[in-house]
């Protein structure tokens, strides 16, 4: 599962300069908690682009996981990402 959460985190990272946008939106026009976890999600994936290195911070982001046998792993981060990995 380790695997298929760090490659979550890769491709939410490489796709970080397409969802600023929705993150900043958020965070001045959401509620309490979409500004909040907009906040988390801009800041995490900036200052930890390794999944290794933001681990400890996994309750923060990651909403549910999604185990799929042999189709990989879906896995929604709390901002309300939705990735899927192999």
């Amino acid at each position: 599962m380790e695997e298929y959460v760090s490659a979550a985190w890769a491709q939410l990272v490489s796709q970080r300069e397409n969802l600023l946008s929705g993150w900043e939106k958020d965070i001045a026009q959401g509620n309490a908690l979409e500004r909040l976890r907009a906040a988390q999600m801009k800041e995490l994936t900036e200052k930890y682009p390794d999944w290794f290195q933001v681990a400890k911070n996994t309750r923060m982001v990651i909403g549910e996981i999604i185990i799929g046998g042999d189709k990989g792993c879906e896995i929604l981060f709390m901002d309300g990402v939705r990735l899927v990995t192999d």
